[in-house]
């Protein structure tokens, strides 16, 4: 094995052992589901906190159960190149959004970007060039991760569209409840 092999693959494993490092720290792997569940937009058992541990236990077994399916469905490399370029893509969007909301003169405005607008810029420009290199060096496998992308995109209007009808459903308190005349 070349130096340049060895630094690169020493490179890949402190982002990965970054990457898991922050996963268990902030516990974001199984907090997206869980306040998908909690917002009523994944199912409900995913949103229970176990009651010894305070953690999303549902969330984080079904996390854990699709992420051993990915690493059994291909190589390193591929796996690697389809979730950088869905960070990636994220990040930049994520830059973009700093723009769109600084538009928004209804907000507050509790943190400002340093060097704004240059940075902000600078950042979606380097995830642009991020996204792009990625895809032209292997498009094979940066195709696969948009299309597994999108695979989000009906389960989530499916879920919305449940969770919005849920919201418009009245409940049996409220159904039953007797009419106030608008007391308090």
């Amino acid at each position: 094995m070349r130096t340049a092999e060895r630094l690169h693959l020493v490179s890949v494993e402190d982002y990965l052992a970054g990457e898991l490092k922050s996963t268990v720290k902030h516990e974001y792997v199984g907090g997206v589901l869980y306040a998908m569940a909690e917002a009523g937009l994944f199912w409900r058992a995913a949103g229970r906190v176990h009651p010894r541990f305070g953690t999303p236990a549902a969330a984080l077994l079904a996390q854990g159960v699709v992420s051993i399916g990915f690493v059994f469905t291909g190589r390193f490399d591929q796996l690697l190149t389809s979730c950088l370029f869905a960070s990636w893509l994220f990040y930049g969007l994520g830059g973009v959004a700093v723009f769109v909301l600084r538009r928004r003169t209804d907000l507050d405005r509790p943190y400002r970007v340093w060097g704004y607008p240059v940075v902000p810029a600078a950042f979606v420009a380097s995830a642009t060039l991020l996204l792009v290199s990625t895809v032209a060096a292997d498009p094979r496998d940066s195709i696969l991760g948009a299309a597994l992308l999108l695979t989000g995109v009906p389960a989530y209007v499916f879920l919305n569209r449940r969770a919005h009808q849920l919201m418009l459903r009245p409940t049996s308190e409220h159904a039953s409840a007797p009419s106030t005349g608008g007391e308090k």
